[in-house]
C-alpha cells in the first residue's frame, strides 16, 4: 500500500492543475478477501506501457528505479493476492489489490 501510495502522490504532484486534486483510497471487503482501491488524478498510464507496469526497471521518472510497482505485485502475490493497474484520460489511474482474509 505504501509503494500504490507514493505513486500515487508523485503522479497527483506532477500533474498540471486541475488534475492534481484527485487522490482516493478505497477499501471494501469482496468474498474471502478485502479489496483495496489507490486512485489519482495525476497523468493517466499511456496505454502502450500499463501492460508492463509490474515489470522490473519500468520507469518514466528521471531518477527512478522501476521497483515499486514490481515490490508492490511481489508483496501482494506473496500473501495469496492480486493487482491491477486501470488507467485512463477520464478516470486517471487505479490499482486494485485483492488480498485473502487470511493473509490479513
Amino acid at each position: 500500500l505504501s509503494s500504490a501510495e507514493a505513486g500515487a502522490r508523485q503522479a497527483v504532484s506532477a500533474a498540471p492543475l486541475p488534475r492534481r486534486a484527485t487522490r482516493t483510497l478505497r477499501v471494501e471487503e469482496a468474498g474471502d478477501g478485502v479489496r483495496i482501491h489507490v486512485r489519482n488524478g495525476g497523468e493517466p498510464i499511456a496505454p502502450d506501457r500499463l501492460g508492463r507496469v509490474f515489470e522490473r526497471f519500468n520507469s518514466t521518472k528521471g531518477g527512478g528505479m522501476g521497483l515499486g510497482t514490481t515490490l508492490a505485485r511481489l508483496l501482494v502475490e506473496a500473501h495469496g493476492g492480486r493487482i491491477s493497474a486501470a488507467s485512463s484520460e477520464e478516470e486517471g489511474t487505479t490499482f486494485t489489490i485483492w488480498l485473502p482474509k487470511r493473509a490479513l
